[in-house]
């Protein structure tokens, strides 16, 4: 049985890996338009592509919603240095957490600033402050909604109402900024 074999599905190329670790099957959607199947080991080809054919609706609208953000994204200028070395990108990302913690009186712990595919921030248990550098290329008003999204979590640890609530009072409509926020991919910046 192959561990690794493509198929077209509905005008789309389809990888399929075989995983030790998948204990059902799932599609990812990388950022650069490549679509996978991992799937585990007990199943067949045939049910892998069967599975994909099944899904090639979703398939096809989050291709289109790559498609969409990388335009939007490759025209858009507001607010965005594409150009930033990395050093400036870290400084930039850094300098905008100093300021908004110190006006919002939002103290953290420690800050680090990492290439990360998949998460723009977090906030560790000890208030420790972990920010993706590709903030620096956003839009500013999504930069700094992501900042003080988690910055928030230093007083309030969950997603409950009262952390929406909060948010809300630093930066307005946090769900409108969030679902805006999903236009944007951090994993397209970091190449």
């Amino acid at each position: 049985m192959e561990d690794h074999f493509f198929s077209e599905i509905s005008g789309s190329r389809i990888e399929f890996r075989r995983s030790i670790r998948a204990k059902s099957m799932i599609i990812t959607v990388k950022s650069e338009g490549r679509v996978i199947v991992s799937m585990p080991g007990g199943i067949s080809a045939g049910k892998a592509v069967e599975f994909a054919e099944s899904k090639s609706g979703w398939i096809h609208k989050q291709l289109d919603r790559l498609r969409a953000m990388k335009a939007r994204q490759k025209n858009s200028s507001v607010g965005m240095e594409l150009g930033l070395s990395p050093g400036k990108a870290r400084e930039k990302v850094i300098s905008r957490l100093t300021e908004l913690s110190g006006a919002h009186e939002l103290p953290f712990n420690r800050v680090f600033i990492r290439k990360q595919k998949t998460r723009w921030g977090s906030c560790s248990s000890k208030n420790n402050i972990n920010l993706n550098i590709s903030l620096a290329y956003l839009p500013g008003d999504l930069m700094d909604y992501v900042i003080l999204h988690e910055l928030v979590h230093t007083k309030i640890k969950n997603h409950g109402r009262g952390f929406w609530m909060e948010l809300d009072r630093h930066v307005g409509n946090g769900k409108a900024l969030k679902r805006k926020l999903k236009e944007y991919s951090p994993d397209f910046f970091n190449r």
